[in-house]
């Protein structure tokens, strides 16, 4: 087992942009009363990074599964919620999409999508679950994003002069 070590001033920062960014997310999530605001607050938390790059191409890769996801499992859901067998077809169907569109990042959070809806019961109808589910999950992702650019940004730098530039 590695020993420890005390955090660097990076990780306290990071540590607080994730805590500022899980917390607005659910705050928000809360004030435009979206049904389960927890999953944009968890995916506030997942998609943090302490630089923005990293946080957007996390945030891509999890909104395209959660997309993918939804948008499968709507007619299993609608039909056979909690059908065995439906719901490993609407896994298999939303992995294979996500390995066609080269999205082979986003398979495991689109097949997760699809257990979250089709297996857990849900009050409202299950398209109407799926957008839900998208948009908090969207949500907790902006937030991120935001978060992660104005808080402590990471790796905005000053452009380099342009020596072509004789306005200087």
């Amino acid at each position: 087992m590695p020993g420890l070590r005390y955090p660097s001033e990076a990780d306290w920062k990071h540590a607080i942009k994730t805590g500022i960014a899980g917390s607005l997310a659910v705050f928000l999530a809360d004030l435009f009363h979206l049904p389960q605001g927890y999953w944009a607050a968890i995916s506030a938390v997942i998609v943090m990074q302490s630089e923005f790059d990293a946080t957007l191409k996390f945030g891509m890769t999890r909104m395209a599964g959660t997309a993918i996801g939804a948008l499968v499992v709507i007619p299993f859901a609608e039909t056979m919620h909690g059908n065995i067998l439906a719901f490993g077809v609407a896994v298999f169907i939303t992995v294979v999409i996500c390995a066609a569109l080269k999205l082979e990042e986003s398979q495991r959070l689109g097949a997760a999508t699809v257990a979250l809806i089709m297996l857990i019961g849900h009050p409202e109808a299950p398209w109407l679950t799926a957008i839900y589910r998208f948009l908090e999950v969207s949500f907790g992702i902006v937030v991120s994003l935001l978060v992660t650019r104005f808080i402590w940004p990471a790796n905005i730098r000053p452009r380099p002069a342009d020596p072509t530039n004789t306005d200087a």
